[in-house]
């Protein structure tokens, strides 16, 4: 089995990954809510504790949110590379991309640096990106190192 041809793609678009997260951010806010207004019969405090600690953490997403900017994520022949779109097709983070989440028109990649424990995510849609999703689904689902064996057993 041979990997997939090189292949490239800047990454611009977030609108799916940044609703997603207001979601998760006005559910949790929801259910902080209901929980502090349960237990401030017992502990008065806890409504308003609750509330700041969802105030900072919604203000953390929102900041977070306004901070993604587009990524060069290429494909080499050999392993993935990533970078800020100004170093396209020179991208200096080598490493291996791995799909954690897929939903078809989105998936939820992540990136991690040869030699390194922590990765990067990356969020990926469709939207923007038509004419080179199925190119990146394909690449992303079939450029895995695969060990080769030097000889048949026989």
């Amino acid at each position: 089995m041979h990997a997939p041809p090189p292949y490239q793609i800047t990454l611009r678009r977030f609108g799916v990954w940044r609703v997603g997260c207001a979601v998760l951010v006005a559910a949790s806010g929801l259910a902080t809510g209901a929980w502090a207004l349960t237990a401030a019969k017992v502990h008065p405090v806890a409504l308003w504790v609750s509330l700041a600690v969802w105030a900072v953490a919604s203000i953390a997403v929102r900041v977070q949110m306004s901070r993604l900017a587009p990524v060069s994520l290429r494909w080499d022949g050999q392993a993935w590379h990533v970078g800020p779109v100004t170093t396209v097709g020179e991208e200096p983070q080598a490493g291996t991309v791995s799909v954690s989440i897929d939903l078809g028109a989105w998936m939820l990649l992540r990136f991690v640096p040869a030699g390194a424990r922590r990765g990067v995510w990356l969020p990926a849609q469709r939207r923007g990106h038509e004419a080179a999703w199925h190119g990146l689904r394909a690449t992303v689902y079939c450029a895995r190192p695969v060990a080769l064996p030097i000889a048949a057993h026989f």
